[in-house]
């Protein structure tokens, strides 16, 4: 076992006190409180228990009905119910009610709690302890160290030197993707730790051919798409896949191809809501352009019905981002049939697809104060429209919506993005195993840290909540 220390972003808001609730049921139990309060000696505790009741006075809060002591339960902040549970044991066992924690979880999600956010299985299924977690979870400040305990999970196929370079951590930290140098995708369980975790394929290489290929492979997954059309559905149903896959010079006189294929894929659960596995749903697009800018230092990202990438101009001039509506390019198999977005001159080193027509630009800044420039362009209207690559101009620009900038410090570097192949972090154990410059994910749910080395051999899994805290 290794270990490391982790100093994350701090996370929390703090909670308001038992009166921040107000008229339920018509009943405004701040109103009762006060009148009970002024009916008894002011430095005596109010009375939670049934029966303490002064003549002419107010009852107890344990007097109400327990539909309705639930109902305002479930309107505390998350905090307020856990100190609720300490009062004594009746009032415990309404702050372990799943209604209570059903009722506080749906009232954060799209609010204290960002879209998507995946139960660790469906909604109707998820008890009380699962539903308090999700909440407690999310909403707990985080501690300033915690001493994480990782392990090295160990992968061998017949022929592969090295894993896949291509890796995606799908949401809950079970499940990893691999995309395969021959266009094949696999996953793995990161919860087999037997010493020889399988790939177990999904897809299988898109191109046929006998001769050798020299093929390059980016996965792009888009988790929000599904729940966004479902907004009722809040575990991982489905999500979709890009694989870009280029083949580079395969045979004489051939240029190199690029096909891009949109895949929905199903997370399968048993009948205890428990996940299983992966598997495909359906196949959604199919397309080929001359794309021989496929490589793994380039962006891919993809979000409901657009990809965008990171290439270059024509003249191999500062980098470009490119977004493609894969819809209309579906079943298309030259480049002059699809119609392409620019944002010119933007030299992207990540790219995320925003709500509506915005793309956030993320590009390392190598003159004056070193970091990083970030830039939010409204692509619908300011991109360049074309089915021709982009002449190389090296002077046009588009306007940008917004921008800021980070400023690295040393070691004290702000993270932007966790899945970012240019992050670093260190391990180092009994083991003597040391990754820099790795590719790691961080999955907000199960809190769980996944690297690859940078040797790409072996992978560490590190459990944030079942680590050490300080």
């Amino acid at each position: 076992m290794a270990s490391a220390s982790f100093a994350p972003v701090r996370r929390g808001v703090p909670g308001s006190c038992l009166s921040s609730c107000s008229f339920l049921l018509g009943f405004d139990y701040r109103v009762f409180l006060a009148r009970h309060t002024m009916t008894r000696d002011p430095d005596a505790p109010i009375s939670v228990h049934k029966g303490e009741t002064e003549a002419n006075g107010p009852g107890s809060l344990l007097d109400l009905p327990t539909e309705v002591l639930i109902v305002i339960a479930g309107n505390l902040e998350w905090n307020d119910v856990l100190r609720l549970r300490k009062v004594n044991r009746d009032f415990r066992k309404i702050s372990q009610s799943r209604d209570v924690w059903r009722t506080i979880y749906l009232r954060y999600l799209g609010t204290r709690i960002p879209r998507p956010y995946f139960l660790p299985k469906p909604l109707h299924i998820c008890g009380a302890d699962d539903l308090e977690k999700a909440v407690v979870d999310w909403e707990a400040e985080w501690p300033k160290v915690i001493r994480a305990k990782s392990t090295v999970l160990e992968f061998s196929l017949p022929g592969m030197p090295q894993l896949p370079s291509e890796v995606d951590l799908v949401p809950g930290g079970r499940w990893i993707l691999w995309g395969h140098s021959d266009g094949s995708v696999s996953y793995s369980d990161l919860e087999n730790t037997s010493g020889n975790n399988p790939f177990n394929l999904l897809i299988s290489p898109p191109f046929d051919n006998e001769e050798p290929l020299i093929t390059e492979v980016r996965l792009a997954v888009d988790y929000a798409t599904e729940q966004e059309e479902t907004p009722d559905n809040h575990h991982l149903g489905c999500f979709r896949l890009a694989v870009a896959t280029c083949r580079r010079e395969s045979l004489p006189g051939e240029r190199d191809t690029t096909q891009v294929d949109i895949w929905c894929l199903e997370v399968m659960y048993d009948h205890n809501g428990q996940t299983v596995g992966l598997g495909v749903k359906a196949r959604l697009a199919t397309f080929q352009a001359h794309w021989p800018e496929v490589r793994s230092d380039r962006p891919l990202a993809l979000r409901g019905n657009f990809l965008t990438y990171g290439a270059v101009h024509s003249l191999g001039l500062p980098a470009v981002a490119v977004i493609v509506d894969w819809t209309e390019a579906n079943g298309k198999m030259n480049t002059g049939e699809i119609e392409q977005i620019y944002i010119p001159n933007c030299r992207p080193m990540i790219l995320r697809l925003l709500p509506g027509s915005r793309i956030l630009v993320v590009h390392e800044q190598t003159w004056g104060t070193i970091g990083r420039k970030l830039m939010v362009y409204d692509w619908a209207r300011k991109g360049i429209r074309s089915t021709a690559r982009l002449v190389a101009e090296p002077h046009l620009h588009i306007e940008s919506l917004w921008q800021a900038e980070t400023v690295f410090f040393g070691n004290d570097i702000s993270v932007l993005s966790l899945d970012d192949p240019n992050e670093s972090i260190e391990f180092e154990g009994k083991e003597g195993f040391r990754t820099l410059g790795s590719r790691t994910f961080f999955d907000e749910v199960s809190r769980r840290v996944v690297v690859l080395d940078d040797y790409n051999t072996r992978l560490v899994v590190v459990d944030l909540l079942a680590s050490t805290v300080v």
